[in-house]
């Protein structure tokens, strides 16, 4: 975890961080798997809004402990009078992934190459 993610909505400064207890939290909420959210995003299928709003809502947790999912929801409404839309959303729900070491920080579906398969190509 690097720390959390910052980002202006409403003229206010929000704090992302899905911390391990908020990972949990989330991973019941959810009835699921928080990577097989990520998963079916990757892939092209968009999340459903209470995914992205409980993703949200306990990656603030962290920064605003005393936060409501209902002011969550309202964070929503701002960030989409703001000019977000489900895509800008979506990215930050993969930075919050990243940030909180779900997926490693150059990893969005691609093949990264390591110092051992350099290795086996000179060899």
């Amino acid at each position: 975890m690097s720390g959390h993610i910052t980002k202006t909505i409403d003229g206010k400064d929000w704090n992302f961080r899905l911390t391990t207890s908020e990972m949990v939290a989330l991973e019941r909420s959810l009835r699921q798997n928080p990577m097989e959210i990520l998963s079916q995003m990757q892939s092209g299928k968009l999340p459903m809004v209470t995914h992205l709003c409980e993703i949200l809502f306990h990656s603030l947790r962290a920064s605003h402990p005393t936060l409501s999912r209902e002011k969550t929801y309202k964070l929503y409404d701002k960030m989409i009078t703001d000019g977000w839309d489900i895509f800008k959303t979506t990215d930050l729900i993969i930075d919050i992934f990243k940030d909180g070491g779900l997926i490693p920080e150059d990893e969005e579906g691609e093949d990264t190459e390591t110092d051992e398969d350099e290795e086996v190509k000179n060899a």
